[in-house]
Formats: structure tokens, C-alpha cells, sequence
């Protein structure tokens, strides 16, 4: 009689008031297998950070710990690799990453080390997130991925451009807020992520002559951002009057902008 494969038996067998099915191949494979996950071991990693006085770089690192569920007796490979959305620079934000760690004998894990570099530019806070590729094991569900965000401690400065002179009645004008990579950088630097950059008018005790937002943001990727001018009341202004505008953002060298506002000559 030709035997019949596992697979296509349905044979049930009565034991104690319980039924058993054999189970397939394929889900003998599957739980046979060892179940894998990632997590990291801390959230946030300060970037490396260099002396300008003698050039010497402090690192700083963070883990991720990959585990395994089952056996121990052997050895066992894991394969990794850095997910797209990080934010992040494999080589420029940290030390290049192997793409597999093997968990020793005996052991139920292993830790993925995470050096960061200086690249001695501002930006935002990045992110490395690591996500675990196939393999012959089962990836958790809800632990495939790990992320730590690597904060930056780089000094950028800002630049703002604006109209010398502005007259009631005139034309607006436009506020310009252009970031840099560096005190000395001219070339403007486009980030990973959104800037929040904090506006600040001064003008001798009055209100904000343009009504200007406190807060505007750099888009991710873009150098710069547009502001529109515009008087709200322009009646009010004496003869000659002026107004300093100031941007600033954490980590960043700030920046004004002065507007000599001419008004009513009756004013």
C-alpha cells in the first residue's frame, strides 16, 4: 500500500477526551526553530565628539542585544542590516556595522556594538535603527527592529536676510533663514529632519510691527526657509524707526536681521 504523506492525512486520534492532528512539515520546521529579537539597549547616544584644541576625538557608543529562544548548544548566526529610514549615515555617523553577530555556545545573546563618529556637522538628532533579516530562525513579531537615536552636539550658525528699508504703504519684503553646517561654513546644510527655529523681534517699546510667528520651520532637506513681511500697521510708524529680527536655535550660532522702517512724514 502506498503510504500516504503527512500532509494530506486528517487522521484524528482520540486521547483522554482530547483530539491530536499531526502536524505539517512545515509547521514542524517553524517549531523547531529558534525564535530571534532585538532591542536596544539604551535610546540615545551622544555623537562622538572632537577637541578642537588637540583634534582628539571622545566616542561614545550604545548596544543593541539580539537574543534567542530554545537550545544553546551550538553556536548560532544572526544576520542585520541598518533599516532605510534611519536617519543616520553608515561610515559618516558610525563605525560601519557587520551584517551578522554570532551567538556564542552556551549563551542565549549577543550585543551589536554602535560607535559614533564626529562628523562635525550640526544636525538634527539622528536615528540608527537596526532591523533583523532571514534567517534560520523565527523573528519575534514586535521585536524585528531596534532603534537609538545618536544626539548631536555640533555647532551650526544661522544666517537671516531681510530688506535694509521698508516704508508704510511700500512694498512687503521677505525674511530669509538660511542654516550653515558650521561657524565658518558658508554653504548652507540641509537636514535629515525638521528645524524648529525661534523668531525674535526687538523694536523700542512696541508690539512686532509684522506680527511674525515665534516659531517657523526648516523643512527636512531644504537650506531654507521664507518668512513674509508684512506691516500691520503702518499708519503708527514715526518718520524713521527701526526694527532688529533675531532667529535662533539650540546648538546653533544665531542671527539678526535690522529694518529701518519709514513711515508717515506727518508721523
Amino acid at each position: 500500500m502506498k503510504a500516504t504523506p503527512m500532509r494530506m492525512k486528517r487522521e484524528r486520534w482520540a486521547t483522554g477526551g482530547f483530539e491530536m492532528q499531526p502536524l505539517e512539515p512545515r509547521q514542524l520546521m517553524s517549531a523547531a526553530l529558534p525564535i530571534v529579537s532585538i532591542v536596544a539597549d539604551q535610546l540615545t547616544v551622544p555623537e562622538a565628539m572632537t577637541d578642537p584644541s588637540d583634534s582628539k576625538t571622545v566616542t561614545s557608543e550604545a548596544f543593541y542585544t539580539i537574543s534567542r529562544s530554545g537550545p544553546t548548544t551550538h553556536s548560532m548566526e544572526v544576520r542585520y542590516h541598518l533599516d532605510p529610514s534611519s536617519t543616520a549615515v553608515e561610515g559618516k555617523n558610525f563605525v560601519p556595522l557587520d551584517d551578522v553577530i554570532t551567538i556564542p555556545a552556551h549563551a542565549s545573546s549577543a550585543r551589536v556594538e554602535l560607535q559614533t563618529r564626529d562628523d562635525q556637522l550640526f544636525n538634527v538628532t539622528l536615528t540608527a535603527r537596526l532591523k533583523l533579516a532571514p534567517g534560520a530562525y523565527v523573528r519575534k513579531a514586535g521585536h524585528e527592529s531596534a532603534t537609538i537615536s545618536i544626539l548631536n552636539y555640533d555647532i551650526g550658525r544661522l544666517a537671516a536676510t531681510a530688506p535694509s528699508n521698508m516704508s508704510a504703504g511700500g512694498p512687503a519684503g521677505v525674511l530669509t533663514i538660511s542654516l550653515h553646517a558650521s561657524r565658518t561654513t558658508d554653504a548652507p546644510f540641509p537636514l535629515a529632519g525638521d528645524l524648529a527655529i525661534t523668531i525674535l523681534t526687538s523694536w523700542t517699546e512696541r508690539s512686532d510691527p509684522f506680527s511674525l510667528p515665534t516659531t517657523v520651520i526648516l523643512p527636512a532637506g531644504q537650506t531654507s526657509v521664507q518668512v513674509p513681511l508684512v506691516l500691520v500697521d503702518p499708519s503708527a510708524l514715526d518718520v524713521l524707526e527701526g526694527v532688529n529680527i533675531g532667529v535662533e536655535v539650540l546648538g546653533c550660532y544665531g542671527a539678526s536681521a535690522y529694518i529701518a522702517l519709514h513711515g508717515n512724514a506727518s508721523g
